[in-house]
């Protein structure tokens, strides 16, 4: 009886350091997590387009030209 319960203590004991090393785990993935979740919102707003455009060389278009389509002949 007495080897059963050593043999469960040391279980939890070793279950613990396994819980603790993972939650330190979760910990690190979350603050990756999160400075790349701040890269890509630097990366998706629009000054970080516009200068990735203007580095393309890309630019606006000095005039815009529409063309209107009708439906004839219903």
């Amino acid at each position: 009886m007495t080897l059963l319960h050593l043999y469960i203590f040391t279980k939890s004991v070793a279950l613990k350091y396994d819980v603790a090393n993972l939650k330190l785990k979760l910990k690190g993935l979350k603050s990756i997590n999160r400075m790349l979740a701040a890269r890509l919102s630097a990366q998706e707003a629009l000054p970080g387009i516009e200068n990735k455009a203007e580095s393309l060389g890309m630019s606006y278009p000095e005039k815009v030209n529409y063309i209107i389509i009708t439906e004839e002949g219903n």
